[in-house]
């Protein structure tokens, strides 16, 4: 709006949870790209796997967990190539440095809990890199 584009009228922002149904994901990619939609956002890797590989010609952004070059999203940070670009979160990178900051901020801090999502695999590593940095 302080840019003074109106949804409706300069764009249009479609939500779609695929509660991780992949297949979801290919059917809703595919129809967007016949419907010829200007761009398609996607978080999370394996999702966007599904939608670069189910679709041809619509550019993607996405944000991410898990190395985009190493997942075959891009070829490199310096140059992406193809349609996809976006942001790599450093989940499992950065989950030690993290730690080290909240330490710093909170000197008492005894207990730390995190919650995380078993079935994805960047959860699992970075679930793994806070345990292994807390001791």
């Amino acid at each position: 709006r302080d840019l003074g584009f109106e949804a409706g009228k300069h764009y249009l922002l479609e939500l779609r949870d695929l509660k991780g149904d992949r297949k979801a994901a290919e059917e809703a990619a595919r129809g967007l790209e016949r419907e010829k939609i200007d761009l398609i956002y996607a978080v999370n890797t394996s999702v966007n796997i599904v939608v670069k590989g189910a679709t041809t010609e619509v550019p993607i952004v996405f944000a991410v967990g898990a190395d985009p070059v190493v997942a075959g999203l891009i070829e490199s940070f310096a140059k992406p190539g193809g349609r996809l670009t976006g942001v790599h979160f450093l989940s499992v990178d950065l989950t030690a440095k993290r730690l080290e900051i909240l330490k710093e901020m909170l000197p008492k801090l005894g207990k730390v809990v995190t919650f995380y999502d078993s079935g994805n695999e960047v959860a699992r590593s970075a679930a793994k890199a806070g345990r292994d940095a807390a001791r």
